[in-house]
């Protein structure tokens, strides 16, 4: 999908390109000047965040939060979102859907007004860093309900999916540092001329992705702890099952050890007598119940 967003200084026009067919690629190269080797990065799922520049156009790579579908590895991965700043147009890419929601929020920015290629930037770098900052809050949720169910667990599954969030907080981790260098580059080293008006927007940006960052690794040693907590937790849970049957198998073994003995077919004491049968009864019970009182005294019953 192609769109004209908006004009922008020099008559060049602001286009949006979300997961663009190959017709559509094709346009972006004659009609907007894309170079092609810098429309190949910008649809590369694995390229990583970074700015470089080829025949005079300036590519900044950005990466957005990405919900993956059910029975994937991972609940969460991220996607690249790519910003091509060329002499005869500025265009933003997006592989995905979920690029898509980024530069939808990019262009509800107050950072827009009015409509510049850094402006551009900025809004994009700060809808990233919102992007990542709701999607970590979403983890959060989910960590928070399995925890409730970790806490009567026995099995592997719960921790497991905890395992599969790590790794989406891993990957949205290194995502955001690479982020902050690309942010760190496009300030310190040129490639983006951002007026002194602008530049503090520009750090309010990039404070957001600093922040987004520490949230990260915040959540990332909390669910770390987590696990580890929850371990001891479900093995715990395990012992005190085993404890219990364990439990249950010494209260019943008076009653199995009088009928084995009682049962045994050959002369015993008492076989002819009428109250045999209820007085074996009386003394299994009484039996179990001091072997059940005395597990109860040692607090393991």
């Amino acid at each position: 999908m192609l769109e004209i967003v908006d004009e922008i200084s020099e008559g060049r026009p602001w286009v949006v390109a979300v997961a663009p067919t190959e017709e559509e690629s094709a346009r972006l190269g004659s009609e907007h000047g894309v170079p092609s080797v810098l429309l190949a990065h910008a649809l590369d799922p694995n390229e990583r965040p970074h700015v470089t520049e080829k025949e005079g156009a300036l590519l900044v790579v950005l990466r957005a939060p990405r919900r993956m579908p059910a029975g994937a590895d991972v609940p969460w991965s991220s996607s690249p979102v790519s910003l091509v700043l060329g002499p005869r147009a500025v265009v933003t890419i997006a592989r995905d859907t979920s690029g898509a929601e980024v530069i939808e929020r990019a262009r509800r920015s107050d950072d827009l007004i009015p409509c510049a290629p850094h402006r551009i930037v900025i809004a994009h770098v700060r809808a990233t860093a919102d992007a990542f900052l709701d999607a970590i809050a979403e983890i959060e949720k989910t960590i928070d309900a399995a925890e409730v169910r970790l806490a009567h667990a026995l099995g592997n599954r719960e921790v497991l999916e905890l395992v599969r969030l790590m790794k989406s907080l891993v990957q949205f981790s290194s995502a955001l540092r690479s982020l902050d260098h690309v942010v760190d580059r496009l300030t310190k080293f040129g490639g983006l001329e951002v007026p002194d008006e602008d530049r503090c927007a520009l750090e309010d940006a990039r404070i957001e992705l600093r922040q987004a960052l520490e949230t990260c690794d915040l959540e990332r040693e909390t669910l770390g702890a987590t696990m580890d907590a929850f371990a001891s937790v479900i093995s715990n849970n395990l012992n005190d099952v085993m404890k219990l049957l364990a439990s249950v198998t010494v209260v019943l073994t008076p009653p199995i050890a009088v009928a084995g003995y009682w049962g045994m077919n050959v002369p015993v004491p008492w076989a002819r007598e009428p109250w045999a049968f209820l007085a074996l009864i009386a003394l299994s019970l009484v039996l179990s119940f001091l072997c059940a009182l005395e597990l109860r005294r040692r607090r393991w019953l």
